[in-house]
C-alpha cells in the first residue's frame, strides 16, 4: 500500500467488505478500497467501494 500522500483506489485480490447503497441494496464481497492518507503519510480514511470510478479526458 502506497505511503504518500494522496488519494488512492486499490484492488484487492480478496472480498474485503460489502457496501450499503442509499437505495437499500448491499454488495457485498467487494474487492476496491478508497484511501485517503494525510501528508505525514497516515491514513486519513479508508473504506470499501463497489468500483473504481475512473474519469478519462
Amino acid at each position: 500500500m502506497p505511503k504518500y500522500y494522496g488519494y488512492y483506489v486499490i484492488k484487492f485480490n480478496r472480498p474485503i467488505g460489502r457496501v450499503d447503497h442509499d437505495d437499500g441494496r448491499i454488495s457485498e464481497n467487494v474487492v476496491y478500497a478508497e484511501i485517503g492518507r494525510n501528508s505525514d503519510g497516515t491514513i486519513k480514511y479508508a473504506y470499501p467501494i463497489v468500483e473504481p470510478k475512473i474519469n478519462y479526458k
